[in-house]
């Protein structure tokens, strides 16, 4: 899913996407997973770069999952 979200900051009406893709899920909203999905669209929605994001296998039943965000400084 996060695939998903990088790939909307390639087209022209980038934070339009991410807005018509975040309403779209706070109605599917309910399961914990869903919420886990508004939430990354929501800071993706902030952003003006892709996420940076990495899963490591820890061991048979888990792994870690690590995401970068750059912000751009807007008062400069």
């Amino acid at each position: 899913k996060l695939d998903e979200i990088n790939l909307v900051f390639e087209a022209d009406n980038s934070k339009e996407l991410l807005r018509n893709m975040y309403k779209d899920k706070l109605k599917e909203a309910g399961l914990s997973e869903e919420s886990v999905k508004i939430g990354i669209i929501d800071l993706a929605r902030k952003l003006d770069n892709k996420i940076l994001y990495n899963f490591e296998k820890f061991d048979n039943n888990y792994s870690v999952f690590s995401i970068i965000c750059t912000v751009d400084d807007k008062e400069s």
